[in-house]
């Protein structure tokens, strides 16, 4: 026996590949049970039997045929809220005190140091519990962070809320188009702007990357630029043209400058650990979703307070850096 489902696309499935569709409205089918019902011609995309590769319009209708023991996804319950309705609300007014910038496409939000960007009680779910409230405009496609910081690296990030942003956001951050500037304190005095060119490998067993030889690892490029110095450390901003993994805090170390509190990677103790914070993202001026040319998350107080208690007040009053405070 076999039944028949209905389902009407929205603006968020424009251009996705019926086949993704099809497999998530239907979690318990199997691979090869999809690529057959795509064959016998069991998926109809506007009333035409459809392949798998075919990409959606706005408002097209898929039907459906599929075995009677297999059921779709109930309407928006892969939003998956979470069951206390409280602590639904509590994590949809935590993520609304983080926002920078909201456009119909683009979320940007200030994260804080501790916050994980995936995971339980992450970013993720934050992003899922403050959307929860608004009526999808999509089969498939889910609001969910756009790149991601290390739990203990504080600042600016882009959260999807709509297809348009998400694709928009990712083509750039593909193309090399999205800067960004990182603030960090780092053990040493740097006296002048250092270039720095890596590769760095991924230990996936220890959770660690380091500095390699040859043609091993992928290359990491940064840029520091000293603000602020004392005899023992050094405020610099951070330009990277690469995102690797804990690629900041693998080449200051490499280079003699590790972050202060960055005790993974040689960096001297310090109190509540590293100070680093993406203190800025810069779009193109052709950026197509709605969003400034530029975006700056103001340093947390703990990062400003341990800069205090580190240099000398006229070294933290230039022009510079009172932007960031």
């Amino acid at each position: 026996m076999s039944a028949f489902d209905r389902f009407q696309t929205g603006p968020d499935d424009q251009g996705r590949r019926v086949d993704r569709i099809v497999r998530r409205l239907f979690p318990g089918l199997s691979l090869s049970m999809l690529y057959r019902m795509f064959r016998t011609g069991s998926v109809r995309l506007s009333g035409k039997k459809a392949k798998g590769s075919d990409l959606i319009q706005a408002g097209d209708e898929i039907i459906v045929k599929h075995p009677q023991g297999i059921v779709p996804i109930p309407e928006n319950e892969d939003k998956k809220t979470l069951p206390n309705p409280g602590q639904n609300k509590k994590h949809s007014q935590f993520l609304e005190s983080l926002i920078l910038v909201r456009t119909p496409d683009l979320i940007i939000i200030n994260k804080p140091k501790g916050l994980l960007t995936h995971g339980s009680e992450g970013l993720d779910e934050l992003t899922t519990a403050y959307f929860s409230g608004t009526p999808s405009s999509s089969l498939s496609f889910r609001p969910a962070p756009l790149h991601r910081l290390d739990r203990n690296t504080s600042g600016v990030l882009a959260v999807s809320a709509s297809i348009i942003g998400a694709q928009a956001f990712s083509a750039a951050m593909k193309a090399g188009l999205i800067g960004k500037e990182y603030l960090a304190l780092l053990d040493g005095r740097l006296e002048t702007k250092l270039y720095m060119e890596d590769r760095l490998l991924r230990n996936g067993k220890d959770k660690t990357s380091t500095v390699v030889d040859g043609d091993a690892g992928a290359i990491a490029e940064t840029w520091l630029i000293p603000l602020a110095a004392s005899a023992r450390h050094t405020l610099v901003a951070i330009r990277i043209a690469t995102g690797l993994t804990h690629q900041i805090r693998v080449q200051c170390a490499f280079h003699g400058f590790p972050l202060s509190g960055d005790t993974k990677y040689a960096g001297s103790p310090l109190l509540g650990g590293y100070l680093l914070h993406c203190v800025q993202l810069e779009f193109p001026v052709d950026f197509s979703a709605e969003i400034p040319h530029k975006v700056i998350a103001p340093l947390p107080s703990a990062f400003i307070s341990a800069l205090k208690g580190i240099f000398d007040p006229s070294s933290l009053d230039s022009k510079a850096l009172q932007r960031y405070f």
